[in-house]
């Protein structure tokens, strides 16, 4: 093509606000500009992502699809020289055995406490703690040393005023406001959680707090993979309602197969070996009041086999990690078994489909992941001053420092009565990843990566009233080798 038409054509097609890849240019640049003419229409209309590639214009053009083919071969090959290595490390879902009486949940919460306070025993100078019927027994204006579990917590002009329980006696803690860090730190404090409290002994039973205490997490060094491989982690797809983004999910889909092209992301695409998908893959049905109004499949397991059919979609190459949300068609309580019955026929025969409970350890290619849907994020952001739904990482990390998934128990996040609290983060991951919130972030905590992965949903009745507006279609792709994270935007 003359140098002159191949820049008007080029410019046209940038005017038009279409992108060009290298591959496609070079394909323009030897072809007839009148073939390329009586043709735009229809390039126009294959290209919707914007970009037009030289497997669209040999699509079109009808010319051979030998460099598309090998794009294709070269994408999968790659990515099947990479072993998939998937270990189930922790399924809580699988260990708890379920109560039914009062008894039950007694023994959670005092095996929550000797778990976390056994751990909060462990930090420099908290081994000399005392019961808070011993410190009570203190002198006034004596230094103590408490643990026990947040009963209440009230917010006054000049302190915040937390009952504190342990397994035999109450007191009240006076936590005041002239020290900054401390008030701090006392605002964040949820109940039912587990927190050390040293101070002096005030009147009339009361402790004033100087110190305290979670049981968080030690700094640490992250393990890495020992090859460069990419994990993408997504939630939240809410199959069956009419917000379902559902062409930027297929797009997606598309890219990670190479039938869409985005600059500059081949290479994390032929090394893109897992998908983690936390929770909420349907909308369910009767979830919250009026959903019907919102809903474009009302049956669930029509919900469930549009989900699995796109899913599937992805090649087999790609281990596929998921696990439940409260949306889906399973225990209300946590941990959430997986919604076996729904999703086993869609699903037999692909062994790269992986489906667990919630929250879920796994490990891939050496890489620790704690993978919980996050509905409790709900309670921690309520509970604390100055928190919102776009601070939904520095929630994450208040789980991470509690050392506890569910730490508040109420109706937004119930609990599975039973004699142990499964809940409890004992293994210290390395990527922390919920959704639930439907707004992408992500930050590092002590050698930790916190990532809450978005949505496929556009903005809902509910978030409107709440003021939530969500980052759908944002997809967080981290580099197990570096624990970097890199986002694609499908929206």
């Amino acid at each position: 093509m003359d140098e002159n038409k191949l820049r008007n054509m080029i410019l046209r097609l940038t005017q038009l606000g279409y992108q060009v890849t290298p591959d496609a240019f070079d394909m323009i640049r030897s072809m007839d500009p009148s073939r390329l003419e009586c043709s735009l229409d229809r390039i126009k209309d294959i290209a919707r992502d914007g970009w037009i590639t030289r497997a669209i214009l040999e699509e079109v053009l009808g010319e051979p699809r030998s460099s598309g083919v090998e794009v294709s071969i070269s994408i999968t090959a790659a990515r099947q020289i990479i072993e998939g290595r998937v270990e189930i490390v922790r399924d809580p879902s699988m260990e708890v055995k379920k109560g039914i009486t009062i008894r039950h949940f007694h023994k959670l919460f005092v095996d929550r406490f000797d778990k976390l306070g056994r751990l909060i025993k462990m930090r420099s100078g908290w081994n000399t703690v005392t019961s808070i019927e011993a410190a009570l027994e203190a002198k006034q204006g004596e230094e103590v040393k408490v643990i026990g579990m947040v009963m209440e917590k009230k917010i006054a002009d000049r302190y915040i005023g937390i009952l504190l329980d342990d397994l035999d006696s109450t007191v009240k803690v006076i936590v005041p406001f002239d020290n900054p860090e401390l008030k701090a730190k006392g605002e964040q404090i949820l109940l039912d959680q587990v927190i050390g409290v040293a101070g002096i002994r005030g009147r009339r039973d009361t402790i004033i707090a100087k110190e305290i205490v979670f049981p968080d997490i030690p700094p640490r060094k992250s393990r890495r993979s020992d090859e460069e491989v990419y994990a993408a982690l997504i939630s939240d797809l809410h199959t069956g309602s009419r917000l379902f983004l559902k062409d930027r999910f297929e797009k997606f889909i598309r890219w990670i197969k190479g039938d869409v092209y985005i600059e500059e992301l081949d290479r994390v695409r032929s090394k893109l070996k897992y998908m983690v998908i936390a929770g909420d893959i349907v909308d369910g049905i009767g979830v919250y009041p009026n959903q019907e109004r919102e809903l474009e499949i009302r049956d669930i397991n029509r919900q469930y086999e549009v989900a699995l059919n796109m899913i599937k979609e992805v090649p087999s190459s790609i281990e596929v990690i998921v696990i439940p949300g409260n949306h889906d068609a399973t225990d209300k309580t946590q941990p959430q078994p997986p919604p076996t019955r729904y999703i086993k026929g869609y699903i037999d025969g692909c062994g790269n489909i992986h489906v667990v409970g919630n929250p879920v350890w796994i490990k891939i290619h050496g890489v620790e992941l704690l993978v919980y849907h996050g509905r409790s994020l709900d309670s921690v952001i309520a509970s604390i001053p100055g928190f919102n739904a776009n601070r939904v990482d520095e929630a994450m990390e208040i789980l991470l420092r509690a050392r506890h998934l569910t730490p508040t128990y109420n109706d937004n996040s119930p609990i599975t009565p039973a004699s142990t609290d499964t809940l409890i983060i004992e293994e210290i991951p390395d990527i922390f990843h919920a959704g639930h919130v439907h707004i992408e972030k992500q930050r590092y905590y002590k050698g930790v990566l916190i990532v809450n992965s978005g949505a496929w949903q556009a903005q809902t009745n509910y978030q409107k009233l709440n003021g939530i507006t969500p980052t759908p279609a944002i997809i967080p792709i981290v580099d197990l080798s570096t624990l970097n994270v890199k986002l694609v935007d499908f929206s």
